[in-house]
C-alpha cells in the first residue's frame, strides 16, 4: 500500500508539472484509445517468452497510471531493492503505445542507462482491461492489467 500511495503522489506531481505541448491532431481511434487508457491499472498477469520458446511468469504486484500524456509505474520490489518505479511521457498511435521514460528508482535508472528509455508497446484496451506486448531483442513480455480507477 505504501508503494501505491507513492505512485499516486508522484502522478499528482507529474500532472501538475506537465507542460502541455501544442495539441497534435489525432484520429478518432487514437483519441478513443487514449481516453480508455487514462486511469490507474493493476497488473494481473506477467509472462515472458524467450526467442527459444522458454516461458517465465512473475507474480509481482505492479501498478501503472496514465494521465494527460504522463505515465508512471511501480511495483513491490524484491528484498534487495528499496524501490522499483519509473515515470515519463506517453503517446498513442493506433494500437501502439510509445513510452519515453524520464527517470525512476536507482534500479530502473540502471536498466534505462543500458537499454534506453524509449519503449514501443503493442496494446489492446477495453473498458476494464489493458494488455501490452513488449518485444525485445531476446524475449517478448506480455502484461495484463485491470482498471482500478478512472
Amino acid at each position: 500500500m505504501k508503494y501505491l500511495a507513492q505512485l499516486i503522489l508522484l502522478a499528482s506531481i507529474l500532472n501538475c508539472c506537465n507542460q502541455k505541448s501544442p495539441e497534435v491532431q489525432r484520429t478518432g481511434m487514437e483519441e478513443q484509445t487514449r481516453d480508455k487508457l487514462t486511469g490507474s491499472w493493476r497488473m494481473t498477469d506477467y509472462m515472458t517468452v524467450s526467442n527459444e520458446g522458454d516461458t517465465t511468469t512473475d507474480e509481482r504486484v505492479q501498478y501503472k497510471m496514465y494521465v494527460d500524456g504522463s505515465v508512471m509505474w511501480g511495483f513491490e520490489s524484491p528484498a534487495e531493492y528499496t524501490e522499483w518505479f519509473g515515470y515519463g511521457t506517453y503517446t498513442i498511435e493506433g494500437d501502439t503505445l510509445y513510452e519515453t521514460m524520464i527517470s525512476g528508482s536507482w534500479a530502473f535508472r540502471q536498466v534505462i542507462s543500458k537499454d534506453g528509455n524509449f519503449f514501443r508497446i503493442g496494446i489492446e484496451v477495453t473498458d476494464s482491461t489493458y494488455t501490452q506486448v513488449i518485444k525485445g531483442p531476446e524475449e517478448t513480455t506480455y502484461e495484463t492489467y485491470v482498471r482500478i480507477e478512472n
